[in-house]
């Protein structure tokens, strides 16, 4: 009898045994992975993917690479599905070329105006799983304008208003006739110097003879000099928003070349502005400037 009990209990403590090691096992058993790399330039460089959103500039040649890892079991079934604006939503499968990992590049896509939703999938023998969703946001590009040539208050040639909405500058008569679209003024002044003014701005409205005081729309157009911003980086949305900053100042003054300045009219539109040269100092000279705005 005592050797049968001596029997039962070694086969209880082989069990717990056993069954503590399966535990431990599954424990530690892991799931596929996956590294996820972007290419923006059809494949020459790579940056990895940590987020589920990224930008991706309009026209860009797309191109991503999946390095799928074997966690604990071999992997078994890998998908992709893609949906591109309000198309259909298509899921291929992949193929597994090693069980054991391997690297995937999806054909190359160019970057359009629709929203593109990208889920990779892999999973293993045992049916664990792996899945990332990607959503990629076009960014908008930049619009230049042409250089335009705007004149000081006493300046005789070239007009003195600007419209950010029509891209177009006025002489005084025309301003004052389309006062709602002026959302810009140059003067030169004694103590101002070189300046850009809104119509609102008081010292903007002593300039030409006046004639601003009497106009039936005088917009409200806030400036800020920008530093530490080049204007030829200014490539795309989100470098047009790092650089943006804009405050409450109606006037901007003491202009010089090279200065960036940062406009916002009332009705809320952006833009971003480059004095490109100052002719002469004097009410009689004139400014060039460039202005870029993003992409509607």
């Amino acid at each position: 009898m005592k050797k049968l009990n001596y029997l039962l209990m070694g086969l209880f403590v082989a069990s717990a045994f056993t069954f503590t090691s399966c535990s431990s096992d599954d424990e530690n058993a892991t799931g596929p992975s996956m590294v996820i790399s972007l290419s923006e330039d059809g494949g020459r460089n790579y940056n990895p993917v940590t987020t589920s959103e990224v930008a991706v500039e309009k026209g860009s040649e797309m191109k991503f690479k999946v390095d799928f890892i074997m966690g604990s079991e071999k992997l078994e079934k890998a998908t992709i599905t893609f949906k591109e604006g309000t198309g259909a939503e298509k899921t291929e499968a992949i193929e597994i070329k090693d069980k054991e990992g391997f690297a995937y590049i999806h054909d190359t896509k160019t970057m359009g105006s629709a929203i593109i939703v990208l889920t990779l999938s892999i999973e293993d023998k045992d049916g664990n799983k792996e899945a990332f969703t990607i959503t990629i946001n076009p960014l908008k590009g930049i619009k230049t304008s042409v250089a335009h040539l705007v004149g000081a208050d006493k300046n005789a040639t070239y007009g003195s208003f600007y419209s950010l909405s029509e891209d177009k500058v006025y002489k005084v008569t025309e301003a004052g006739t389309d006062s709602p679209k002026i959302d810009l003024v140059y003067f030169y002044g004694t103590t101002n110097k070189a300046t850009l003014g809104a119509p609102s701005d008081s010292d903007t409205q002593t300039m030409f003879d006046g004639a601003i005081k009497n106009w039936k729309t005088k917009n409200a157009t806030n400036l800020k000099k920008l530093s530490g911003v080049m204007f030829s980086t200014i490539t795309n949305e989100t470098k047009f928003n790092e650089a943006f900053l804009i405050g409450t100042s109606v006037k901007e003054n003491n202009l010089v070349k090279g200065d960036i300045v940062a406009m916002q009219t009332s009705t809320g539109e952006k833009a971003i502005i480059e004095i490109n040269d100052i002719s002469a100092e004097t009410n009689e000279g004139y400014i060039t400037i460039l202005i870029k705005t993003v992409e509607k």
